[in-house]
């Protein structure tokens, strides 16, 4: 981060622009360390040298005793029963405030039956910032619970105006982005150093857990099962484990971060019930003369996972079988129910391309890019619909990206025309950025609220119009749209540079308001699928020509003639066209990257080491997953015969 040479704090919180309530945005409070001199202790009302000590007037607390929100109806207004006795808006936050840093707020009357503690958050302050305790009080934001969170912040309950503790209504990546912005926080080449090793450290492992196995030589399927004993052996229960390890990451998810330990064994040694069950599954059926095993992801490896899925539930403590936990259970199936369903239609999509027209292959390009989208939507429907956090949602949204990244990456090659190449290019780059502008669409829909008492002039007016009202109405929209986006931009910079000011103790015993902590989790869910989403599309090309090289190379590439795409692949074209992607989608993020950096003051490229950090082996083993999947159904071993599919398709 950046600090101005003469600058204080106190002068970036008088240049920040605050909401005007003529617009409809909700203003909010500022909340700056306490040790900050208020602006009232530096105007008129200045005590005169030599008198500390003396009390101060009515009215001219600190920072985070005055109310900077306007009475909102509905909000903070008491209601006409309650006018004699209710306090003023200002007193209420002003108590609440001071209660905040006394005592941290309770989730468990919010949260009901999860039963969640205090953020580790915000009680980390009772520990001094010392030594090795400052990089533990930098990681505590993987302790709150994302559970907690959405029914604290997002809870209707909630008015706009209610004070709410950083560390109970913020999601935890934004925390960690947070505390790494506080004015003691890393530096620069710390913080790009480290989201360089993350994603240096994810590109290693998705090949290794995914492709190298593939590169042990196999003997030809028709030779038998005890002939291939490197792949049912060696190759096959690694591929199993990887998968069967994404499945218990993935539902560990919804376990309080501070009990996880508890069940880390589970999570590491249960996928290996996976390996031997599909193991087993093709062992007996190699007594029967059957090698391989049909469509072996359905007939094996899918029993397995749900096997190493209902052993691990029986040995889960009861406790942490919460009503959270068996909602996310129940969500995180029906997730993988259409992921599947998802996976058909893209080998569908891989079988049918090569063998259509040009201006079909765009055609089919674009149905598929819908249908995708229309998936996306349906899990967040169903994340709705069973009452799962939004932000868990989401984070599953990528592996329907990746997986579709794998499957365009395939088919660079196969593309009759420049122009249909340069169209899947384009439908991969704006899969990003049409993330990127949903979320200022729904964060200025959510945030802003139209201006009343105008609307019937308006559309009187409206009516008295010629044949061009239609447009001058259309571009009156438009231009209103554009202010409420800029506003909710100027908020969300005002809110991020508000806690740039702070200390990572102080950070500690800041509230913010409920308003704030909802933009401020809506912006930091769509952030994570958009940040997400760019890092696969710069690393799935990058992949793609990884393993076509190792594959195209003859002392490890003796497998290639039993993979479906790769056998008889252009090698050059592939080559070229990946590395075209690779180009096109570092230059999308780098432009994203300066955009947040100059509009907002956020960086996208610290916000990605956030994100890996946070969950580093969840999206190791989700991706890698994705790349399993792919190659299972591609590689002749697995019994699935795509080139009977694909004389199908011919007709």
């Amino acid at each position: 981060q950046t600090r101005l040479p003469g600058k204080t704090p106190e002068f970036f919180w008088a240049q920040m622009p605050v909401g005007s309530s003529e617009n409809g945005l909700v203003e909010f409070s500022n909340v700056l360390p306490s040790s900050l001199p208020s602006k009232s202790a530096r105007g008129s009302n200045r005590e005169p040298r030599g008198s500390r000590g003396g009390s101060r007037s009515p009215g001219h607390g600190s920072l985070e005793d005055r109310n900077l929100t306007p009475d909102l109806p509905g909000s903070c207004d008491p209601g006409p029963e309650q006018e004699d006795g209710a306090k003023t808006c200002d007193q209420r936050h002003s108590i609440q405030s001071r209660q905040s840093r006394l005592v941290p707020i309770q989730n468990d009357e919010v949260a009901g039956s999860t039963g969640s503690k205090p953020s580790a958050l915000a009680d980390s302050h009772q520990e001094p910032e010392t030594g090795r305790k400052r990089n533990v009080m930098a990681s505590q934001a993987s302790s709150a619970n994302v559970f907690a969170v959405a029914k604290v912040a997002l809870s209707h309950t909630s008015k706009a105006c209610d004070k709410l503790g950083f560390g109970d209504a913020v999601e935890p990546v934004m925390q960690l982005y947070l505390n790494d912005c506080c004015s003691d926080g890393p530096s620069a080449w710390v913080r790009g150093a480290r989201t360089a090793g993350f994603v240096l450290s994810l590109l290693f492992f998705l090949p290794l857990l995914s492709f190298v196995p593939l590169l042990i030589p196999f003997s030809a399927p028709h030779e038998g099962f005890a002939s291939n004993w490197t792949f049912n052996f060696v190759a096959h229960p690694i591929l199993n484990y990887v998968c069967a390890r994404a499945s218990l990451e993935l539902l560990a998810r919804a376990i309080e971060p501070q009990e996880r330990h508890r069940v880390r064994l589970i999570v590491r040694w249960i996928p290996l019930v996976n390996c031997t069950v599909c193991l087993l599954i093709h062992g007996t059926a190699s007594l029967f003369g059957i090698f391989p095993l049909p469509f072996s992801a359905l007939t094996s490896c899918i029993p397995g996972i749900l096997s190493a899925s209902f052993l691990a539930k029986q040995l889960t403590p009861t406790d942490l079988l919460t009503h959270d936990f068996r909602q996310f259970a129940k969500f995180v199936l029906l997730m993988w129910t259409l992921w599947m369903l998802q996976f058909l239609i893209l080998t569908g999509y891989l079988l049918s391309f090569p063998l259509l027209p040009p201006f079909h292959q765009v055609l089919l390009s674009f149905a598929v890019t819908s249908i995708l989208s229309g998936f996306g939507f349906l899990i967040e429907m169903l994340a709705v619909w069973i009452g799962v956090p939004k932000y868990y949602a989401t984070e599953l949204k990528p592996m329907i990206y990746f997986i579709s990244f794998l499957f365009t990456a395939a088919l660079f090659s196969a593309a009759k025309s420049v122009w249909v190449f340069v169209i899947m290019l384009v439908q991969d780059a704006g899969k990003a950025l049409a993330i990127l502008s949903k979320t200022w669409i729904f964060l200025s829909n959510y945030f802003v609220r139209p201006v009343g008492g105008d609307e019937e002039n308006t559309v009187g007016k409206t009516k008295s119009l010629t044949q061009n009202g239609r447009c001058l109405r259309f571009w009156s929209m438009i231009e209103t749209k554009v202010c409420s986006i800029r506003e909710t931009g100027g908020r969300l910079q005002h809110i991020l540079v508000e806690f740039q000011v702070h200390t990572r103790e102080s950070l500690q015993h800041a509230t913010i308001t409920a308003a704030d902590a909802r933009l401020l989790d809506n912006f930091a869910r769509f952030l994570v699928l958009f940040t997400m989403v760019e890092v696969c599309e710069v690393l799935v090309p990058l992949l793609y020509i990884i393993v076509a090289t190792l594959l195209h190379i003859p002392e490890v590439g003796q497998n290639r003639q039993y993979l479906y795409v790769f056998k008889d692949m252009n090698f050059g074209d592939a080559l070229r066209g990946n590395f075209v992607a690779f180009l096109i989608e570092s230059s999308v993020f780098l432009l994203t990257q300066v955009v947040l950096l100059r509009t907002l003051g956020f960086n996208l490229w610290y916000f990605a080491g956030n994100v890996l950090n946070l969950d580093f082996w969840y999206w190791t083993f989700a991706f890698s997953t994705c790349c399993v999947s792919w190659t299972t159904v591609l590689i002749a071993h697995a019994g699935h015969d795509l080139e009977l599919f694909r004389s199908l398709f011919s007709f």
